[in-house]
């Protein structure tokens, strides 16, 4: 199975930075029906942080996971590493969905 993530926020002024207390959404399109998937994501070069998938359930193509940004997260470009497997068990990873749209920056400083 192949899928694409596409990152965004919440941010009112700009969905393409994210600071303390906005919401970073994930959406994972797969192209057949799949496992809920695990999806983390990392600022720039900081850890990867575990996103809730907030829907999509087991047998879908469409899923969402969020997390908020908090005071000290690191800083940088959002990039996430999507797994899933499909009803025969093959494990999947999803690829950034190259539309320029799809890109969040973590900025934490003030």
């Amino acid at each position: 199975p192949t899928a694409t993530y596409c990152v965004m926020s919440n941010d009112p002024t700009d969905t393409h930075y994210a600071t303390t207390g906005n919401t970073v959404t994930v959406t994972v399109t797969t192209s057949e029906g799949t496992t809920v998937p695990s999806v983390q994501c990392r600022n720039g070069a900081g850890p990867y942080m575990t996103y809730t998938v907030v829907s999509g359930a087991a047998g879908a193509t469409s899923f969402t996971a969020t997390r908020t940004v908090a005071a000290g997260d690191a800083q940088g470009a959002v990039d996430c590493l999507v797994t899933f497997t499909d009803p025969a068990g093959n494990t999947g990873t999803a690829t950034h969905d190259p539309n320029p749209n799809c890109n969040v920056i973590v900025d934490t400083v003030p």
